[in-house]
């Protein structure tokens, strides 16, 4: 189940007189914070995505320009 799918099954599991109002308060109020909790890990993950995006970009970034580097000493060693 994703966090998605989680979300809306919970949102759907609200009460609203079930045994009696402290209850379904109760209830409800567990039913929130499981909701936020689940919305949080997603705003996490996808943060974490995006840093992990980020470090690949920039390990790609440092290859090519050693790389780069390297094509150029060896250019100017070839000159000599």
């Amino acid at each position: 189940m994703t966090n998605e799918q989680a979300i809306e099954y919970l949102s759907e599991s609200t009460v609203e007189h079930k045994i009696d109002d402290s209850f379904a308060e109760m209830h409800n109020e567990a039913i929130s914070l499981a909701i936020q909790a689940l919305e949080k890990q997603k705003v996490a993950r996808d943060y974490l995505e995006q840093l992990r995006n980020r470090n690949e970009h920039l390990a790609l970034k440092i290859v090519v320009e050693s790389v780069l580097e390297d094509i150029l000493i060896e250019g100017d060693n070839n000159a000599i």
